[in-house]
């Protein structure tokens, strides 16, 4: 048993080879067309990070490889050849041919080479199997690095408890489709149990975990038939008890007066490190974009609150009437009554007065944001109240 791994894959083989590649993948579908623009300056690889990368490096490979093991010669060629991505499990017939299918490997692409890693006493570590031969048959079972400490979601974090659970019922579930034996399975058992116990999981809730996905494994139920519903998904923040209250409350609502909707709650938790300590650097207030601004004027302090998706030193080029990319008067500017505020009273306008107050991603949530900071603050330049309709507040 031998597993290679392919270094430099996905960042060093040309964008033109791959596209080459791609172009002769399609050409025995001639329904298709493709209309297509290439804008890049890289010659090796794809941008970091692209969704690209493993697509167009699998296509690169399942097109060669095809190629290379039919020209490889009869004497060293595998047995057996099973790639995932860039790791590949081979069999050969002696360890000699080991080295020559790696030169010859290594010698196909300038920008592809291989390494191996043999067996070492009828056991190999192959993705997160241990791979192991004995009397001609194979076993697998879970892997674990050297470098494996073990560390998993502490059951005391601040996360809902069907968090944790899922995370018993997953590593329950991975073993037992790596396991090949029922003795196997039986110590991937125990080594969960004792990983959990040092990340604080009580005895019991281990137990009562591995039994119920024992039983949703080996009991078959016979599945129900109901009437579909509409499945819709609400995101809301865990906090703490409270809120599986409030999610059986809507939920019981929801049955109440729309039967045929499935409501479905998914907890978020904020509280994070990440949350307390912002590695990134913070983006300065007039780049930022799908905002709610207020400008307050700097020589009588009247203000005005309105949103904007696009960013926010563009808006506030806008209400002084003049162009973001070159600073020159608009021939049609916008209707601003900031701008109108500033030229009848004379006071000066600056792109430093505008602020951010709030943001959001979606623009549903800006024209809410809006109308509520609208609804708040009063301003005396805004024309409007609300930019939505807020008839709860109006009640």
């Amino acid at each position: 048993m031998v597993a290679t791994k392919h270094i430099n894959l996905f960042i060093q083989i040309s964008i033109k080879e791959k596209y080459c590649v791609f172009s002769c993948n399609f050409q025995q579908f001639p329904e298709l067309q493709f209309v297509y623009a290439i804008y890049v300056d890289t010659i090796d690889g794809v941008a970091m990070g692209s969704p690209l990368g493993p697509t167009l490096a699998n296509m690169f490979m399942c097109f060669h490889e095809k190629r290379w093991l039919t020209n490889c010669p009869l004497d060293f060629r595998p047995s057996h050849y099973y790639r995932y991505v860039d790791d590949t499990f081979l069999l050969f017939k002696s360890q000699i041919q080991v080295q020559k299918f790696l030169q010859y490997m290594n010698s196909q692409h300038k920008n592809i080479k291989s390494t191996c890693e043999l067996e070492s006493n009828g056991k190999l570590p192959f993705l997160e199997f241990s791979i192991s031969r004995d009397n001609n048959s194979f076993s697998t079972a879970s892997y674990r690095k050297p470098t494996y400490i073990g560390l998993t979601t502490k059951f005391d974090s601040f996360i809902p408890v069907k968090y944790k659970t899922n995370l018993i019922n997953t590593l329950i579930n991975r073993v037992y489709k790596i396991s090949k034996s029922y003795l196997i399975f039986t110590k991937e058992i125990d080594s969960i149990t004792d990983i959990l116990r040092k990340n604080s999981f009580p005895l019991f809730v281990i137990q009562r975990s591995i039994r119920q996905t024992l039983n949703n494994i080996f009991v078959k139920r016979e599945p129900v038939q109901l009437a579909a519903k509409d499945r819709i998904y609400i995101n809301l923040p865990y906090i703490g008890p409270m809120s599986y209250t409030i999610r059986r409350k809507l939920v019981n609502l929801i049955n109440v007066h729309y039967s045929t909707v499935d409501l479905r709650i998914i907890f978020t938790s904020t509280n994070t490190i990440g949350h307390y300590f912002k590695f990134k650097h913070k983006i300065p207030n007039l780049l930022r974009s799908s905002v709610v601004y207020k400008f307050t004027c700097n020589s009588c302090n009247a203000a005005y609150i309105g949103k904007t998706s696009r960013n926010l030193f563009i808006l506030a080029d806008e209400h002084k009437g003049i162009s973001y990319r070159t600073g020159r008067p608009l021939g049609k500017p916008m209707v601003s009554p900031v701008r109108e505020h500033c030229q009848q009273n004379n006071h000066n306008l600056s792109k430093h007065d505008f602020k951010v107050i709030d943001s959001s991603p979606f623009a549903s949530d800006l024209y809410i944001l809006d109308s509520l900071w609208v609804w708040k603050g009063r301003p005396k330049l805004n024309e409007y109240l609300a930019s939505t309709d807020l008839g709860l507040l109006h009640s």
